[in-house]
């Protein structure tokens, strides 16, 4: 039967409790498509928690890119999760990795540019890069495709390089000694393997070193759906 938006959702809500109600809430499960927006998986989070009283919450993201659940867990002490958009307001250093500003992420893009227009400097790196990008950022970086990890290991390279507790810190996590010794990236090598300049490379490495509150928003790589000879890649964000 035909119903309004407002009805369906109260009877999609009511449901939602009556299941919570009759299961208890620790039998609950949000799941959340990786296909959402950072201000969708707040929404969502909300509703799980403030709503139905569970901490259950995950994504599919996981199972689509093949990653770890949690792989930074051990090292950071806590799960670094998606965060809100309200920590730009006090970030001094911005990095999107992988995602176009604008054309990816209509609603972060404005905290974005309201962060740069209150002094934060914003690093981009993406093999298509907007218009706003270039504008915006004080470091934008369009490698080659399939070249990005080799340029960020070129960017941790040279932070190491550039401070010592920053490099010790890292010597000290699993496995962190033998990553920092067996290092071997350098910026003009790099820079020729990725068409980044290395003073691009450099520079970011020295906002990297220069900043203390820094929120990444990182889109991992995704399969490529081919429709009609064209190549589309579904971006999913994470802000952290």
């Amino acid at each position: 039967m035909e119903a309004s938006l407002e009805v369906a959702c109260a009877h999609v809500a009511e449901g939602l409790r009556r299941a919570a109600a009759k299961h208890g809430p620790e039998s609950v499960a949000v799941f959340v498509s990786p296909e959402a927006t950072n201000e969708e998986m707040v929404l969502a989070a909300r509703i799980a928690r403030e709503g139905l009283g569970t901490n259950n919450i995950g994504s599919l993201v996981v199972l689509e890119t093949g990653g770890e659940a949690g792989a930074l867990d051990a090292q950071l002490g806590f799960t670094a999760s998606s965060a809100g958009r309200e920590v730009l307001a006090d970030a001094d250093l911005v990095v999107c990795n992988n995602t176009a500003t604008e054309s990816d992420h209509l609603i972060l893009a404005v905290a974005i540019a309201r962060a740069v227009r209150r002094g934060a400097r914003l690093v981009v790196a993406n093999s298509i890069l907007d218009k706003a990008d270039q504008f915006l950022a004080t470091v934008a970086m369009d490698p080659m495709r399939g070249r990005a990890t080799h340029l960020w290991l070129a960017v941790l390279a040279e932070l190491l390089e550039r401070d010592a507790e920053v490099k010790a810190a890292a010597a000290k996590l699993s496995g962190g000694a033998a990553f920092v010794e067996g290092l071997r990236q350098d910026a003009p090598a790099t820079a020729e393997a990725s068409g980044v300049a290395a003073e691009r490379i450099r520079k970011t490495a020295a906002l990297l070193a220069e900043s203390r509150r820094i929120v990444i928003v990182h889109c991992p790589d995704r399969p490529r759906t081919v429709r009609r000879g064209i190549c589309r890649r579904w971006p999913t964000s994470s802000c952290c």
